[in-house]
């Protein structure tokens, strides 16, 4: 299984920054990653780290 690129915290703080009104786009350019993997992140981890 490949190692994920960011950390359990890193994703709280990405998703958190979802939360507080930056785009889909700001955070995939600040992170370097696609805006398709920021969904799917969104997607599998956002009820996991519910805030």
């Amino acid at each position: 299984m490949k190692k994920s690129k960011f950390s359990p915290q890193k994703i709280s703080k990405i998703l958190k920054e979802c939360d507080n009104g930056k785009t889909a786009a700001e955070i995939s350019r600040e992170y370097g990653i696609s805006t398709a993997a920021f969904y799917i992140l969104n997607d599998c981890y956002y009820r996991i780290y519910s805030f």
